[in-house]
């Protein structure tokens, strides 16, 4: 009966450390995923400010202190789309504001942060099927060809 008792003991205490690593690393685990979102937060925001200047997986990772694949990693896990296409698609969603806004085309890449007009016309027909010119004719009510 002792050495039963004993053994009931031994378990309960293992069973409870057991439980208290869980709930210690379930928290760890909450904490780390929280850390990581507001560091995608932040990026994101950075990304907001200055997507009209030169922003690459380097300039980031510099910024926050972090190395460029973790930058790539938390993007693809997080938000299932890679680091480049989320800086793309903040200057396209900018351009097209632009082009609305009547602004030159050919001054469009510049204020958006693209290299140069063969970029941002490309980056512009494969995410909206149209080109910059045909975008702003249909804003303007005009029929193209």
């Amino acid at each position: 009966l002792h050495l039963c008792d004993r053994r009931q003991r031994q378990m309960c205490i293992r069973d409870r450390i057991c439980l208290l690593y869980r709930s210690w690393k379930g928290q760890a685990m909450t904490e780390l995923k929280s850390e990581k979102a507001a560091l995608l937060d932040e990026i994101i925001s950075y990304i907001e400010k200055h997507f009209a200047e030169e922003i690459s997986l380097k300039t980031i990772a510099a910024h926050f202190l972090i190395s460029e694949s973790a930058i790539g990693q938390l993007f693809k896990k997080q938000m299932d789309v890679s680091f480049y296409k989320i800086v793309t698609q903040r200057r396209l969603i900018e351009a097209k504001k632009l082009i609305v806004d009547g602004v030159l085309l050919k001054s469009i890449p510049e204020l958006c942060g693209f290299s140069d007009y063969s970029v941002f016309y490309k980056a512009f027909v494969k995410e909206y099927g149209i080109s910059p010119k045909e975008f702003r004719t249909m804003v303007r009510g005009e029929q193209y060809d």
